[in-house]
């Protein structure tokens, strides 16, 4: 516990200071005869949509981040101002061009989680409008490249009463998703062994499951604890598809054995790779599988206790 607690303190401090650096308002040491002044953001900033939801996400997702208030409202703030008429979203401040498809789903997962927190009917609004713009820019087939954050907001507003046509879309996506994985059964040669419990999300050179599988697993995880998403006889599968994406997730991440030849073993340790064949390590792989986890543990525990 204390070395949890520990780490809880690190991470709010590292938030704190990504979120002041981000907006420009950290603060710069006086020089001693000259008084304290209150820091004020750097005019030359420009903020982007995915830097600013993404901290937004975190600083409401952050126990005891509450006396970042001003920061928070001004991420919100600024996601507002970049959000256009029709819903979408531009890449940053002063950018006419649009945000990617993942991009979209985050900023309007950010909204959807600020209204969450403050139940203020803009963010409502406009989360409710992001979502409309997101599901019509989205081919079905790329439904996965937008998950888990469209699924999120869904679920977010789902929760307090907000009930959109999108859930139904993202039920439909899940439970197509999970056709998606390799079971071994599904095995035409030993060499797709390494792929078992993966999720096949593309269809280019090399067909096999990627990290990409952990975002959807996330949305999975999720869904669990979302009322009447499931049916009852459904949950125990889901379980087992999760706990069996998740094994796919940890053959994934380089254990000590594995770190042979990397170039800096006690960096590589621990990181998930792209795929079995693929040893890059990009850092939204370890924080997706481990946003999996901590979504399945969340669910388990919430069902539990009903």
């Amino acid at each position: 516990e204390d070395r949890a607690a520990h780490l809880a303190a690190a991470a709010r401090l590292g938030l704190i200071a990504i979120t002041r650096d981000l907006l420009g308002t950290r603060d710069k040491p006086a020089p001693p005869s000259s008084p304290a002044k209150p820091a004020q953001r750097a005019p030359s900033i420009r903020l982007d949509s995915a830097s600013s939801a993404m901290t937004l996400l975190a600083l409401l997702e952050t126990p005891g981040a509450s006396d970042l208030k001003a920061e928070r409202d001004r991420l919100a703030g600024s996601l507002l101002a970049m959000q256009k008429p029709d819903g979408s979203f531009r890449r940053a401040e002063g950018d006419s061009r649009s945000a990617t498809r993942p991009v979209q789903a985050l900023a309007t997962c950010a909204l959807a989680a600020m209204y969450d927190a403050t139940r203020d009917p803009q963010y409502l609004a406009h989360a409710k409008t992001g979502l409309q713009a997101a599901w019509r820019d989205l081919p079905e087939r790329r439904i996965a490249s937008a998950m888990p954050w469209l699924a999120q907001a869904e679920f977010t507003l789902a929760r307090r009463g907000h009930h959109t046509p999108g859930l139904l879309a993202v039920r439909k996506a899940a439970m197509s998703l999970w056709d998606r994985q390799v079971l071994p059964e599904d095995l035409t040669h030993p060499g797709r062994a390494d792929g078992v419990f993966g999720l096949q999300l593309n269809d280019g050179l090399i067909p096999e499951p990627t990290a990409r599988s952990a975002r959807v697993f996330v949305m999975h995880a999720a869904a669990l604890r979302v009322n009447n998403f499931l049916d009852d006889d459904q949950r125990l599968g889901w379980i087992l598809n999760l706990t069996r994406g998740l094994r796919y997730c940890a053959q994934l991440t380089m254990h000590t054995e594995s770190c042979f030849y990397a170039l800096s073993p006690a960096e590589a340790k621990g990181g998930v790779r792209n795929a079995m064949w693929d040893n890059r390590q990009p850092l939204d792989n370890t924080a997706m599988c481990l946003i999996a986890v901590s979504e399945l543990q969340h669910s388990l525990s919430t069902i539990g206790d009903r």
